[in-house]
């Protein structure tokens, strides 16, 4: 069985106060099954040509008044689709971290004389935390 994670991040910007990487685990019928499922709740009318909770929450871009959407619509929406989610996927993996607590305690570390975007952006280490779990996990699903 070969397993799939898809993974998306959160406040990547420094000015917000935690950053997150999430996703979901799943093999590879189970992902086309979510998906097909996750298309068709998509092509609901109001449709949404894709999906960001951001706009979502604020009713803005796809979720607009303008396009049919008030906060009634969207919470129903929202309920189909994250119970399109827990019917599909095997797992979820999640890591996150405050920027001001990245900046306080790795990044005021020494990095061996030199500066780069894989030790000064909490990405990479989050990156690794999800890495390290879905390496856990994975056998488990198996």
């Amino acid at each position: 069985m070969t397993l799939q994670a898809f993974i998306d991040d959160s406040g990547s910007s420094p000015d917000e106060p935690v950053m997150v990487l999430a996703g979901y685990i799943a093999d590879a019928s189970q992902w086309a099954a979510f998906a097909n499922e996750w298309h068709a709740i998509l092509d609901e009318s109001p449709t949404l040509e894709y999906f960001k909770m951001a706009e979502a929450m604020s009713l803005r871009g796809q979720f607009s008044p303008e396009k049919g959407w008030d906060s009634d619509t969207r919470n129903k929406r929202l309920i189909r689709l994250s119970q399109t989610i827990k019917g599909h996927v095997a797992h979820q993996l999640c890591a996150s971290i405050m920027h001001e607590d990245f900046q306080n305690s790795v990044r005021s570390l020494p990095a061996m004389g030199f500066r780069t975007l894989s030790n000064d952006h909490p990405y990479t280490l989050l990156w690794h935390k999800l890495v390290s779990e879905f390496l856990l996990v994975a056998p488990q699903m198996k």
